[in-house]
């Protein structure tokens, strides 16, 4: 959601002295917030262009999921762009903003484009949680074509845009006191608790709800077919422990992403609900809870991309490349990679049992 609702008060409620409850931040928490968006900024840029690179310059990697995860990446890295120097200037300035076109046209683009980030991020999460369930329970006999991924990526954008049109009409720029303020205009706050509701369905509850009822499902398929009885041999060992390792995963990218984004949206509720509670939660709590749903921006794709067991085994093996100083394409390790596939090749072919892989 946009950065705008960290102040649901007209511009001049801000500055007046004498208010019923002011909650003011002192230097050092100013700084230590300062340092910790900083932080998520460098990570989240860092780390999805690193993801985005990687799918892009390995063969391995160019799979219709791992399209998805770009997806998810590049918004990520765009909501991070425009969301974490919003809360840093919030920070010092409140909600003072640049006059004249520029500072009109800043105001209403960059809330379009961090809200168009987000629910192109959370509708993407979802897709995912539906492709992984469909390709789990083999609703799919194969998984999705590039040229379906691409067109379900460009169906979330334009949506995602769409749905955010309102954020270029609401916004405005107000004059008061002889300072310019990045506001929504006075004639759309009877809106506002609608608004919110509306917003907390599509980019909360909605995906929570999907992820959690499908990851379940997976689950309990997963568990299902964990192996019994006294008598399991190796390859069923690896097999479960692996299923387990998955489990875990998706665990952690639902409670992550729940816990990340709720604290926010209660803020949203209780400004749009009741502005006086609003103004007395501490200016500190309201930003930590700001940053705790925008590092999701950096953690996301690492979630997703841990995921598959190719997706793993090229990370690491690009992370050693870099380190060793073989450089990022990992030629250095090609001799070593055919000789491992050989040898894998060789053992497939003597098992006689079907080598079978969990892939989520």
């Amino acid at each position: 959601m946009s950065n705008n609702t960290l102040n649901f008060t007209t511009p001049s409620s801000s500055i007046q002295p004498g208010t019923s409850c002011e909650a003011r931040m002192n230097q050092a928490a100013r700084i230590g917030l300062t340092v910790a968006h900083v932080l998520v900024l460098l990570a989240a840029v860092t780390g999805n262009s690193f993801v985005i690179h990687l799918i892009r310059t390995k063969n391995k990697m160019k799979v219709s999921f791992n399209f998805l995860v770009v997806n998810m990446a590049i918004a990520d890295m765009i909501d991070a762009i425009f969301s974490v120097p919003n809360n840093i200037a919030y920070l010092y300035v409140e909600v003072r903003w640049f006059p004249g076109f520029f500072g009109l046209f800043l105001c209403k683009v960059s809330n379009f484009i961090i809200l168009v980030c987000i629910l192109v991020s959370t509708t993407t999460m979802t897709v995912i949680a539906i492709e992984r369930y469909l390709a789990t329970t083999k609703v799919l006999k194969r998984p999705l074509s590039l040229p379906a991924v691409k067109l379900v990526i460009a169906v979330i954008w334009i949506l995602a845009g769409l749905m955010s049109v309102t954020e270029l009409i609401r916004m405005d720029l107000v004059y008061l006191y002889g300072q310019y303020f990045c506001s929504i205009h006075s004639d759309w706050r009877k809106y506002l608790i609608i608004e919110m509701v509306i917003k907390f369905a599509i980019t909360y509850a909605f995906p929570v709800w999907t992820m959690t009822i499908l990851y379940s499902i997976i689950v309990c398929l997963l568990w299902k077919k964990a192996p019994v009885g006294e008598e399991i041999d190796e390859y069923n060992r690896r097999l479960h422990k692996q299923k387990k390792g998955i489990i875990k995963k998706l665990v952690t990218i639902v409670i992550i992403f729940a816990l990340g984004w709720l604290p926010v949206h209660i803020m949203h509720f209780i400004g749009a609900f009741n502005t006086d509670i609003y103004m007395c939660v501490p200016e500190f709590i309201k930003l930590i809870f700001f940053w705790l749903a925008h590092a999701n921006s950096a953690i996301n794709p690492f979630l997703y991309l841990m995921l598959t067991k190719n997706s793993r085994a090229l990370f690491k093996a690009h992370i050693s490349g870099i380190i060793r100083g073989e450089g990022s394409s990992g030629r250095g390790s090609n001799r070593r990679d055919k000789q491992r596939a050989h040898s894998l090749l060789m053992w497939k072919r003597s098992s006689k049992k079907t080598t079978k892989t969990v892939v989520i």
